[in-house]
């Protein structure tokens, strides 16, 4: 249409081929789906009939896209760009629960064996990752999820990375130990443990524990 428009420019179907370039355009953007693609649909036809739709669809899209890389950087970025966005609370409350990991604190981590079935005079048939957590914030926390890595002799990760959590109100299809039910008030630490007999080859009876979400008591 495009090279038919600019051999003829001034055919009568000029305004429908218009309109139908508009469409083709709007239906890339749709099938690509990027907050990218419906940038490109607006510069290309910034009063076209589907601009008001791309607008709404590229803000949605960049939400999505930011919380997909779920980073403080990609959400402040989607923050800044889109001031008036439709996703602006959730994008600042989701930052705000990723800064906020930076205040929740690992101490006293170690690896022990252990008799999975609770027994003392049990074998000990598998391995316990112990660790106390702290929320060194001023907000109360709901939830504390903690990815776990075993390492090897060398500190590197084996893979894959296992979740757990600190404290949650209700794990669903696992049952939920008391203990860890309560919300997490500022100052105050929780006693962390997962346990696993599924050890990958080359572990070094070594973990790390990293924060992935934490979600605040209202």
């Amino acid at each position: 249409y495009l090279s038919f428009l600019k051999e003829y420019p001034d055919t009568a179907e000029r305004a429908a081929l218009m309109a139908r370039i508009d469409e083709l355009h709007f239906q890339t953007a749709v099938e690509l789906g990027t907050a990218d693609a419906f940038r490109e649909y607006l510069q290309q036809h910034p009063t076209g009939n589907k601009a008001s739709e791309a607008r709404v669809a590229a803000d949605q899209a960049a939400f999505s896209e930011a919380a997909t890389a779920g980073t403080a950087q990609a959400l402040q970025n989607y923050l800044e760009q889109h001031p008036q966005g439709s996703a602006t609370k959730q994008a600042s409350d989701l930052l705000d629960r990723i800064l906020y990991r930076d205040r929740v604190s690992i101490a006293e981590l170690r690896v022990e064996q252990i008799n999975l079935g609770g027994k003392q005079d049990g074998p000990l048939d598998g391995w316990a990752v112990l660790a106390n957590v702290i929320n060194e914030g001023r907000r109360t926390l709901s939830l504390i999820e903690l990815k776990i890595d075993l390492l090897n002799d060398t500190g590197e990760a084996l893979g894959p990375d296992h979740t757990w959590w600190a404290v949650a109100p209700d794990l669903g299809a696992f049952p939920t130990p008391e203990t860890m039910k309560p919300p997490l008030a500022p100052g105050s630490s929780r006693a962390f443990r997962w346990t696993t007999d599924a050890l990958p080859e080359g572990w070094g009876k070594k973990a790390a524990l990293r924060v992935s979400e934490v979600r605040f008591e209202y």
